[in-house]
C-alpha cells in the first residue's frame, strides 16, 4: 500500500547519534564565538593604534611648526623664543613650572605667528597637559596670551591681557620637553648644534644659547586593545622619566606609545 512505512524507516535518532549532533553543535558554536573575538580583539587593536599613530602625526605636525616660529619678530628685534624657570611671564597667569613627573610646560613667545587656531597674533603661546573635567580625558592644551587695546567709557585707552585655549590632541599621559644647548662659540667647528639637552629648569638663557628642542609625548589609545595583562607594559621612557604602574595605569588595556621629536630654532638668539 502507498504511504505505508516500516516502523523501522520511522526511528529517529539514537540517544548516542543526537549526543555526538550536540557535541559537534557545541565545537562549531565555540570556534565560530572564538574567531568573532578574535576578528574583534584584532579590530579593536587595529583601531586602537590608528588612532594613536593619528594622534601622533598630528601633534608633531601641530608642534614642530610652531617651535620653529618660536623667537620670531616681524618687527625684526631680538625675541626670547622660550620662557624659563623663573621668567616674568606678561599677564602673570601663566608660570612655567619646574619640570614635573607628568608633564612639562612649553611657553614660548612670538610676534606676527599663528595662534592656536591658525590666526596671526603676538603674545605667548603655552603646552600644557589639562584633562577635561567633563569627559575625563587629559590632553595636550594649546593657550595663548596677548595684549589687547580697548577705549573705555571716557575715551580713554586701556590695556588687558586675554587668553584663549584650544585643546590640540587627546589621551596624552606624559609630555616632556629638553632643550639643546649650543656651547660653542661663532666660528667653532660646532657651532649651531646642541652639545647637550636639558630641562627647563636647568637651562640658563642669559649664559646658553637653545638651538633646538626635544620634545616627547606618551599617547594612549582611545579604547582597550587587549584584556590580557600579561602584555601590558611594567615601565615607558619618556625622555629622561620613567613611568611604571604606580604613575600610569598601564595595565588597563589601552595601547600605549611614546613619539619623540627633534626640532632646530629658526630664530634663535645668541
Amino acid at each position: 500500500m502507498r504511504g505505508f512505512h516500516s516502523i523501522k524507516s520511522l526511528q529517529g535518532l539514537s540517544l548516542v547519534e543526537l549526543m555526538v549532533a550536540l557535541l559537534l553543535g557545541s565545537f562549531v558554536a565555540v570556534a565560530a564565538t572564538q574567531l568573532f573575538l578574535i576578528n574583534q580583539s584584532t579590530n579593536n587593536l587595529q583601531n586602537g593604534l590608528s588612532s594613536v599613530q593619528d594622534q601622533g602625526r598630528y601633534a608633531f605636525s601641530y608642534i614642530s611648526r610652531d617651535l620653529m616660529q618660536a623667537g620670531y619678530n616681524s618687527e625684526g628685534d631680538s625675541l626670547s623664543p622660550f620662557l624659563f624657570e623663573n621668567s616674568s611671564i606678561p599677564g602673570n597667569e601663566i608660570s612655567q613650572d619646574e619640570h614635573s613627573a607628568r608633564y612639562d610646560r612649553l611657553v614660548l613667545q612670538v610676534n606676527g605667528g599663528t595662534d592656536c587656531v591658525g590666526n596671526e597674533f603676538t603674545g605667548i603661546k603655552v603646552y600644557e597637559m589639562k584633562e577635561n573635567t567633563q569627559t575625563g580625558v587629559t590632553g595636550l592644551l594649546c593657550r595663548i596670551r596677548w595684549q589687547e587695546t580697548s577705549t573705555n567709557d571716557e575715551g580713554d585707552e586701556e590695556t588687558a591681557w586675554k587668553t584663549t585655549s584650544e585643546t590640540v590632541v587627546d589621551y596624552v599621559e606624559a609630555f616632556q620637553v629638553l632643550y639643546g644647548v649650543d656651547t660653542d662659540s661663532l666660528g667653532d667647528s660646532g657651532y649651531g648644534a646642541a652639545d647637550y639637552y636639558a630641562t627647563a629648569t636647568d637651562v640658563s638663557p642669559a649664559l646658553d644659547r637653545v638651538v633646538s628642542v626635544r620634545y616627547a609625548l606618551l599617547l594612549a589609545s582611545d579604547r582597550v586593545v587587549s584584556t590580557e595583562s600579561a602584555y601590558a607594559p611594567t615601565e615607558i621612557q619618556v625622555l629622561d622619566q620613567v613611568y611604571d604602574s604606580d604613575d600610569i595605569n598601564l595595565s588597563d588595556g589601552r595601547a600605549y606609545r611614546v613619539y619623540i621629536s627633534t626640532v632646530g630654532l629658526r630664530n634663535q638668539q645668541g
